[in-house]
Formats: structure tokens, sequence, C-alpha cells
């Protein structure tokens, strides 16, 4: 169960942003859904760590995904739980001031797509934590970039901004080259690119 919410919290993270993108003419409609979502997501990543952190046996969830050497597993152990509660929270908590902070009211689809991608990133954060299996972290950690990336360029009219977002994603991009020939030599040597295997 603890892992079916778990799961459902980085799903709803992730999309968590959508209703801001649907409701343009009622941008301050959209914009709550959106920070009610991610908190929400946040509330369920409580409610799936907190059993495992008080001494329930590690989640597992495995769903079919027909990709070679991938496998859509989760796996919710008590490290992983210790690591998902900041990483959910936290965002709920800055969509919560970017209500005022940020207001969609005011900056119409600049707002609505920082809401977007800032759901999306904590998605892919708390799918890192998550992923049982290499192909998975890396499609997670990808996304992850790809949201931090879109983020850093928020504010499109900002020289600088626009630098540190290219500077951004080449250092997240150095990071997945690294990942990916660690994960290429174990999965290789283990003749399986799941974690619980290694």
């Amino acid at each position: 169960m603890t892992g079916a919410l778990a799961a459902g919290a980085v799903a709803l993270a992730a999309a968590s942003g959508l209703p801001g993108l649907a409701l343009p003419g009622r941008p301050r409609l959209g914009q709550r859904l959106s920070c009610g979502a991610l908190c929400l997501a946040a509330l369920l990543g409580i409610a799936a760590a907190l059993p495992v952190l008080l001494g329930a046996p590690a989640q597992v969830v495995a769903l079919p995904w027909r990709q070679p050497h991938a496998s859509l597993a989760l796996r919710l152990d008590a490290l992983s739980a210790l690591f998902l509660l900041p990483i959910l929270t936290v965002p709920a908590l800055g969509s919560i001031y970017g209500l005022a902070y940020w207001p969609q009211e005011r900056l119409g689809r600049r707002a609505a797509m920082l809401q977007a991608w800032y759901g999306v990133a904590a998605g892919a954060m708390a799918l890192v934590l998550l992923a049982d299996n290499a192909l998975l972290f890396l499609f997670a950690w990808e996304l992850m970039a790809l949201a931090g990336f879109f983020l850093v360029r928020s504010e499109p009219d900002r020289a600088d901004a626009l630098r540190a977002s290219w500077i951004y994603l080449v250092a997240a991009h150095v990071g997945t080259f690294a990942l990916l020939a660690f994960f290429a030599a174990v999965g290789g040597s283990r003749c399986s690119f799941d974690f619980s295997a290694w």
C-alpha cells in the first residue's frame, strides 16, 4: 500500500502543473489547483514514507513496461523514504509561497509554465529516489535535468538566467553520461539493470 502511495505521489507531483495550464482564463484558480495538487502529492509521500521509517518493510511496486532491459519498478526503503519527505514537502511549501510571489494572475502563461516545470522537477526527483532499475533512474534523471533547465529559464529577459540554464544543462548531462557509463559497466557484469539484482 505504501508503495502505491509513493507512486501516486510521484505521478501527482509531476502532473500538478496541468490545472494552471488548462485554465488560462481563470489563472488564480488554476494556480491554486496546481498548488493543491503538489501539496496533496507531498501528503501522499509523507503517508508512504512514515510507515517505512517507523519499521515497516521496504515496498516494491512493479508495473509492466515493454522496454528491453528496463522495468518500471519502484522501491521505497528507509533511505529513500527519508529523502522523499523533503523532496516532496519543500516544493509543496514553495508552491504555497509562489501563490503570492509569482502570481499567475499577473504573470500569465510564464507563471503557469513555471508551476508546471516545478511539479515535473519535484516528481522526477522523487522518481530518481524510488527507481529500482537503472534505465528508469536515467529516465527520471533526464526529466529532472530538463525540468531544471526550463525552471532556470523562467525569466527569459534576463541574460544571466539564460546563460545559467545552459551551464546547468551541460553539467546535468555530464552527470548523465557518467551515470550511464557506470550503469552500463555494472549492469553488463550483472546481466541486469535492476538495482535489486546488484
